[in-house]
């Protein structure tokens, strides 16, 4: 083997090295000749190993990202909850603002609130 050969194989991914096992198979599959099976043999078997410790790893990696990408979405639930319990203080006390703001001027809550460009009533009223 030539160093530029195992330079190559050796910065090969697994499934780089099993394609190449795979393309180098269609050339010597009808072979008889015993030490290329046996060559054959011994290097997709540790390809194989390799493989599957690249599985078992992957795996692996893929349930703490499930586990984490869980926390997570447990996180945003709580942080979404908690948002809509301080819009919805904020808006109340916007309302209150406004409702005791509209006894000391002509306008109404609702202008109050527009002219502030307030959100803080809901649709329904349409006003």
């Amino acid at each position: 083997m030539t160093s530029s050969f195992v330079e190559n194989w050796e910065s090969m991914s697994v499934t780089e090295r099993i394609d190449h096992l795979l393309a180098d198979w269609k050339t010597c599959h009808t072979t008889r000749d015993v030490m290329v099976l046996r060559v054959a043999a011994a290097v997709s078997h540790h390809v194989i190993g390799q493989a599957g410790a690249e599985i078992k790893r992957l795996h692996s990696e893929t349930l703490g990202n499930k586990r984490r990408i869980g926390e997570q979405d447990a996180i945003m639930a709580e942080l979404w909850e908690r948002i809509h319990a301080l819009t919805a203080e904020r808006d109340e006390a916007r309302r209150m603002y406004c409702g005791r703001v509209s006894r000391d001027v002509p306008l109404d809550a609702f202008g109050i609130a527009k002219n502030h460009g307030w959100d803080c009533f809901p649709q329904e009223d349409g006003k």
